[in-house]
């Protein structure tokens, strides 16, 4: 280059590779594979295949000047020909398949007979693994005979199947006849398990595949039904929710609004970077991040943060407080190639994103780079950064629940750090603070929560994850989600974070106060007291009665209707069902009181990621919350050992369940014997002795009339 510049690296599209090696040949060419999914060779091709920047489709930038010097460089280059669809084997009356939209994933089928069909996930691109997303649709159905589909090549145990959970389907049918609102729980016969393909691995393999088989009946033979791990929330469907929100000004303060572009993904495609605040307000503001869908499949993040940013831009009483005392910086979703393309875990690179924060590549990863560099500005800004919040979803364990930073015990960020997710518990059962956990694995030094805490400084740096399933309800039965229980959480979130501001504020007021009258000493000398506290003389509380509260209003999103022909279904934005609440003033030490009494061993050890067990299958030792009415359950009381805590008194009587008091109970009957044998060693202890010693002075007798005979 002239004067000696050069480029770091030239953006052009990403090479894709697909690993062949997972698709074994079970069938020894006895069944026909009716259907190959769509593998496009690199991302400029399936950006050209999936976009036409219409309004029903993610923008993209085709002018872009590297892809137009890539598509000047192989104009000449043979089209790369790539067999897409239905195969010339499948015979006629078969169903037909479909993946080849966005965010689909269906990579092969095989067609055991009319009604049985193995179906193969595609793995994540550029590696070999990660295959728990599916998305597909149905078509051509001959009758109304159940159609059994067996998933063969899952990589991921989740017990959450076996606990109840379905997959989603969507019958355009049964919308259209108002039977249905779109998305919901089909399939009967479910079952969960090892893999067929696990007979065929090498004894040496490393690889271990589960299967969900499930039986499907139509209702007409002309219906089209898309299935899918979970409800799919695509890029094409956020930038649509943005689009209506900066236009609906009657609901949303669109003034308050700000829509720019964080920056470029890997395959160029623009990260949309949310800045919700009032630009009126003089006081001096702290900064929330928010990030979401980090890994693709996770659905159920994006509905959550959705239903977040949607309500703090909302005209009620606490978001109007929220956007007065806080910047909200929101990306709703980290990595769009991944749920472009298809992705379960990863981005194009084949790179977990969520495990690249400490040392961020800009060539292969630039969506944390992104990410963690905002953050650094803000800091060497002058901004404080008062919050961040990761959204996900989780494949195995029930209900909402959050993972934080670990503080030793004598820490003061202890019971802070413990605060949010215990307040939140106290306004809804979707979340439960039990399931939390603060503690630093080595294993999640990576993440975004763990490096925004340990490296950049921010306490409370929380991941809230959110299962696919359901939650448990306060009689201990499991509610299965639905869109509304995303919204309802988010907004208790917000409300949550208001009053834990709030909380520090009142907090910080009594100090001043008190500071006052020791330095006035208008007062005598009392004993440090802090359970009595009075803050009559405090300023008004922020959280007065508004009569022009937030009313339930619709949303609805102008698109074109689903027919027939549609790739995928339409979908429609519902109203967030924003309730006016009492506002119940609290302090540290209540709260602290509260978290210190709902102490729970199952804090000590976090469960890893998404990968961890659930509720139902792992045995986790977990003390009742302080609404005894919630464990509906048969119960007993037992008498707890000696616990060294300084929280807890010894032998305190505890509720348990009775899996625990029957593990407690054989634990105890183990020490029992163990004592009662020692107790008998001892007693024998004597005779033993005695036994020693006449068996030595025989042996003395012995020796003396030997020498006497050798003597005569």
């Amino acid at each position: 280059m002239l004067l000696g510049w050069r480029p770091k690296f030239i953006k052009t599209p990403i090479l894709l590779y697909y690993n062949d090696e997972l698709y074994i040949d079970l069938y020894k060419k006895s069944y026909p594979i009716i259907y190959q999914g769509y593998r496009p060779k690199d991302s400029f091709a399936f950006h050209s295949e999936l976009t036409d920047n219409s309004s029903d489709c993610y923008p993209f930038d085709f002018t872009d000047k590297s892809l137009t010097a890539y598509a000047f460089l192989n104009k000449n280059k043979p089209i790369h020909s790539e067999l897409v669809g239905m195969t010339k084997e499948a015979p006629v009356g078969c169903l037909h398949f479909d993946s080849k939209f966005e965010s689909g994933n269906l990579d092969q089928v095989v067609m055991l007979n009319p009604y049985e069909y193995d179906l193969y996930m595609c793995p994540d691109t550029n590696t070999g693994s990660h295959m728990h997303w599916f998305y597909f649709s149905i078509t051509g159905f001959t009758s109304l005979q159940p159609i059994k589909f067996n998933i063969v090549n899952i990589s991921r145990n989740s017990p959450l199947f076996k606990a109840g959970m379905k997959p989603k389907g969507y019958s355009f049918i049964k919308v259209e006849r108002g039977e249905s609102s779109g998305w919901e729980y089909i399939g009967e016969n479910v079952t969960f398990g090892p893999s067929k393909l696990n007979k065929l691995l090498d004894p040496g393999s490393k690889k271990y595949f589960f299967m969900l088989s499930f039986e499907y009946q139509p209702i007409c033979v002309d219906d089209k039904v898309w299935i899918a791990t979970t409800s799919p929330y695509t890029f094409t469907r956020l930038w649509k929710v943005i689009r209506c929100m900066k236009n609906d000004d009657s609901l949303y303060h669109t003034s308050h609004l700000k829509l720019s572009t964080l920056g470029k993904s890997l395959s160029l495609i623009d990260i949309p970077l949310l800045t919700i605040t009032n630009p009126h307000s003089k006081l001096k503001k702290k900064v929330i991040i928010a990030i979401g869908r980090v890994h693709p499949s996770e659905t159920v993040g994006s509905w959550v943060i959705e239903g977040f940013f949607r309500f703090i831009l909302t005209r009620c009483q606490e978001a109007r407080k929220l956007r007065d005392k806080f910047i909200f910086k929101i990306i709703p979703m980290c990595n769009p190639d991944g749920v472009i393309i298809g992705n379960s875990r990863t981005g194009l690179s084949g790179d977990d994103l969520n495990r690249c924060y400490l040392n961020p590549s800009e060539k292969f990863n630039p969506e944390s780079k992104l990410i963690k560099d905002l953050v650094e500005k803000l800091t060497e800004s002058g901004s404080k950064v008062y919050m961040f919040l990761d959204f996900h979803g989780h494949f195995c364990k029930k209900g909402s629940f959050m993972y934080g930073p670990s503080y030793p015990l004598h820490d003061l960020n202890y019971f802070q750090t413990r605060i949010i997710p215990k307040l939140l518990s106290e306004r809804t059962c979707i979340f439960r603070y039990h399931s939390s956990r603060f503690i630093m694995e080595r294993s999640k030094k990576s993440t975004a929560r763990m490096v925004m805490w340990k490296e950049l400084g921010i306490i409370n740096a929380y991941t809230l994850e959110t299962s696919y399933f359901g939650y448990l309800n306060k009689d201990r039965e499991t509610m299965v989600f639905c869109i509304e229980d995303f919204y309802t959480l988010a907004e208790k979130l917000a409300k949550t974070i208001y009053e834990f501001y709030f909380m520090q504020k009142q907090e910080r007021l009594f100090h001043k106060q008190k500071a006052k009258e020791r330095s006035l000493k208008k007062q005598r000398p009392t004993p440090k007291t802090r359970e009595s506290r009075n803050y009559e003389n405090t300023p008004v509380n922020d959280m007065e009665s508004d009569e022009s509260s937030f009313g339930n209003q619709p949303f609805s999103l102008d698109a074109q209707s689903t027919n027939i022909a549609s790739k995928v279904p339409s979908e429609m934005i519902l109203p967030l069902n924003i309730i006016k609440e009492e506002f119940i003033e609290r302090n540290f030490e209540e709260v602290i009181q509260m978290i210190k009494q709902d102490c729970s061993e199952g804090e000590e050890s976090e469960s890893q990621g998404s990968g961890s067990e659930s509720d139902e299958i792992k045995e986790v030792i977990e003390l009742p919350p302080l609404d005894k009415s919630r464990r509906n359950i048969s119960i007993q009381e037992v008498e707890m050992p000696k616990i060294r805590d300084e929280f807890n008194k010894p032998k305190k009587k505890l509720v348990l369940n009775e899996k625990f008091a029957k593990r407690l109970e054989k634990i105890r009957e183990k020490k029992r014997m163990n004592k009662l044998r020692k107790d008998k060693e001892k007693s024998n202890f004597p005779s033993i002795i005695q036994k020693a010693m006449t068996n030595s002075k025989l042996k003395e007798l012995e020796k003396k009339e030997e020498t006497n005979k050798m003597c005569n």
